[in-house]
């Protein structure tokens, strides 16, 4: 959707050695999930360039609002206001703030979702957030997974991102920390 740059002309298929940089409202990538994709017993790991130390935007998400998803992105409080903060949107219920800002250049970020339904977030390979006391995540298969917006169901993104984002992979089992510092 909308026009994201890959830093180069043509499509991307099979190939992790592009990034694809999102400029602003209506570039978004994202891809249908199978049926079995589900919100628990899943990670993510991404590398993001973070042009400014006041920016907004969804990185990356599995699922939409609609569906009680989660998403990754940088904000101030949320993804709808500047600032520098990691924050992760958690089933639409909350927004979790670890209190760190990102910082500006590449970064790494590892999201986790465990059996149980709780997150791990890592940034540069430290571990930021875990939560095991709060309602965990639940929510339905066939999740969306989407890069450079959030997916607010029915086909519709909002909080669009201005970073470039690399070696996006995911997983479809929790991981370890010593697993997040490697990937």
């Amino acid at each position: 959707t909308g026009t994201p740059s890959f830093g180069r002309s043509g499509p991307i298929v099979g190939e992790v050695s592009y990034g694809m940089q999102c400029v602003g409202a209506s570039a978004v990538a994202h891809r249908s999930a199978s049926a079995t994709a589900v919100f628990t017993n899943s990670t993510v790991s991404l590398w993001v360039n973070v042009p400014t130390a006041s920016e907004k935007g969804a990185f990356f998400g599995k699922g939409s609002d609609a569906s009680g998803g989660w998403t990754v992105g940088v904000g101030n409080t949320d993804f709808s206001g500047t600032g520098n903060h990691l924050i992760v949107v958690y089933n639409y219920s909350r927004w979790i703030l670890p209190g760190v800002n990102i910082g500006t250049g590449w970064h790494h970020i590892v999201v986790s979702i465990d059996n149980n339904g709780y997150p791990g977030i890592w940034l540069d390979g430290v571990i930021i957030y875990t939560d095991t006391g709060t309602a965990p995540l639940t929510g339905t298969t066939n999740a969306e997974y989407t890069i450079g917006a959030q997916n607010s169901g029915a086909g519709t993104y909002i909080r669009y991102s201005d970073c470039t984002f690399a070696e996006v992979a995911t997983f479809s089992r929790p991981v370890t920390d010593i697993e997040a510092r490697a990937l």
